[in-house]
């Protein structure tokens, strides 16, 4: 099975990019193709959420349980929604002040999505910057 893997590393202590990744009631802040987010249950061993994506004009939305040990690793499991297939992993390692961060969403055995971000409102960047995942727009916080 082919698999992408990417990493990053973030000058942000893991607890807080582990935060960034669990406040999924947020990601339509920074997430231009998350229109809405449902947060169905929250406890210290999951979250469990609905989102409603608008990517270039196609709709849906659907559902994950995210298993989680703060603040080293979120698993993303696919409860409903269009898709055959879908898991996604998170993992936080820490470098002292630093992380490194290993996202990834896989919809099937080919296709890896590591999603595109946009800023907040209020905070600019340089023209051209490429915002590829919460580490970019954590840099510019």
């Amino acid at each position: 099975m082919p698999t992408v893997r990417k990493s990053a590393i973030v000058e942000r202590p893991a607890e807080a990019m582990f935060a960034l990744v669990d406040a999924v009631e947020h990601y339509p802040e920074f997430l231009p193709w998350c229109m809405a987010t449902e947060l169905i249950e929250r406890t210290d061993l999951t979250t469990h959420a609905r989102l409603h994506v608008d990517y270039h004009g196609l709709k849906t939305e659907f559902a994950t349980v995210n298993r989680k040990q703060a603040p080293e690793w979120m698993h993303l499991d696919f409860t409903a929604g269009p898709f055959e297939r879908f898991h996604g992993h998170w993992r936080f390692v820490a470098l002292g002040d630093e992380v490194i961060v290993y996202p990834g969403v896989h919809l099937a055995d080919e296709v890896a999505v590591y999603p595109r971000l946009r800023l907040p409102f209020g905070i600019s960047v340089p023209a051209g910057t490429e915002l590829a995942g919460p580490a970019d727009v954590l840099n510019h916080l």
